[in-house]
């Protein structure tokens, strides 16, 4: 679809006496679905989907109507998956609509969802509400992205991603919700994924299951990263989670690890929980502490330098640091 999919709810432009409509719903079903507005750069027989627009519609600049609430896009469902990959290289929108003049903010942020059997992949911006000026969401959306493949690459989140359920201060709330899930397969996020006073979740149920964030950029007001499974790995490499309220990375598997493998910091002036039967800081790496409380470690092997570690590797905290206590004594998820 060379254009892309317009969904967007009616405008209230040309009456100022109309208000705008809510962006419309759309399921898309098939054995596998490609967004991408550079269609037969590498395959000219390649079809897919140019982006997809379900904004709310703008009310007139001279009304006092809100925005229309952002519409509903499912790329498969729980009961009907699409059975293999889902590719998104191009912008999918289901934010709200600009407010009149005399509104502050908004409609509700709208919801985009895939379910697959395959892997999915994101490149380009997923975006479910707003906090620019004139388009206020009322209330935060929400991306849900599941993968149900157990091996190789489940979800992966390139560094070009940008997934983003955006509020801004003044709005009602609440914030939405932003989840990532594989059913065993491989999680790599990099990129930047955006939840406003929201939830940020990231979980891989398999038994071997790894997560791995390379490098990004978390904001929410809980952030929360697990490998759920006996031998579960996360693998923290680089980048920056922050959160308002709670940050939690777990591997809290019977031998599971949680590696940081590159700099990285973990800010906002909230609780920070790692854990894990294996917690490793690699040589050289600094995992710095933002915020007043130092984070909770809980580990039977804290492979660190200081802060309770065992001093096997030369990897450290920063900032507020860090207190050690055995893996047992661990909060639940």
């Amino acid at each position: 679809i060379d254009r892309g999919i317009n969904f967007v709810g009616a405008g209230g432009n040309a009456n100022p006496a109309t208000a705008p409509g809510n962006g419309f719903s759309l399921d898309l079903f098939a054995s596998g679905i490609i967004f991408s507005e550079r269609r037969g750069q590498a395959d000219p027989n390649l079809l897919a989907i140019a982006g997809a627009n379900l904004d709310g519609g703008d009310a007139a600049p001279s009304s006092g109507f809100e925005g229309g609430s952002g519409g509903t896009l499912n790329v498969g469902t729980d009961a009907r998956p699409i059975t293999g990959d889902v590719d998104v290289d191009a912008p999918i929108t289901a934010a709200t609509g600009r407010n009149g003049n005399a509104v502050d903010c908004g409609g509700a942020g709208g919801s985009v969802n895939v379910v697959a059997n395959g892997t999915v992949t994101a490149s380009s911006s997923i975006n479910v509400s707003d906090k620019t000026q004139r388009r206020e969401s009322r209330r935060g959306g929400n991306v849900r992205i599941t993968s149900r493949r157990t091996t190789g690459t489940a979800i992966r989140l390139t560094s070009t991603a940008q997934i983003a359920s955006l509020l801004a201060a003044g709005a009602p709330g609440p914030g939405g919700e932003v989840i990532f899930r594989s059913g065993g397969g491989d999680v790599d996020v990099s990129g930047t994924v955006t939840a406003d006073r929201g939830r940020i979740d990231v979980e891989n149920t398999g038994a071997n299951g790894r997560v791995a964030l390379n490098g990004a950029t978390l904001s929410a007001d809980v952030v929360r990263a697990r490998a759920f499974g006996d031998n579960g790995t996360l693998v923290v490499n680089g980048g920056t989670i922050s959160a308002d309220s709670m940050i939690k990375l777990y591997a809290d598997g019977s031998n599971g690890t949680v590696l940081f493998s590159g700099n990285v910091r973990l800010s906002g002036d909230s609780t920070k929980i790692i854990t894990g039967n294996t917690v490793t800081i690699s040589p050289n790496v600094v995992v710095t502490i933002g915020g007043r409380q130092s984070a909770q470690v809980y580990t039977n092997n804290p492979n660190y330098t200081g802060f309770g570690g065992n001093g096997s590797s030369s990897g450290t905290f920063g900032g507020a640091g860090a207190t050690t206590q055995s893996r047992a004594a661990a909060p639940g998820y």
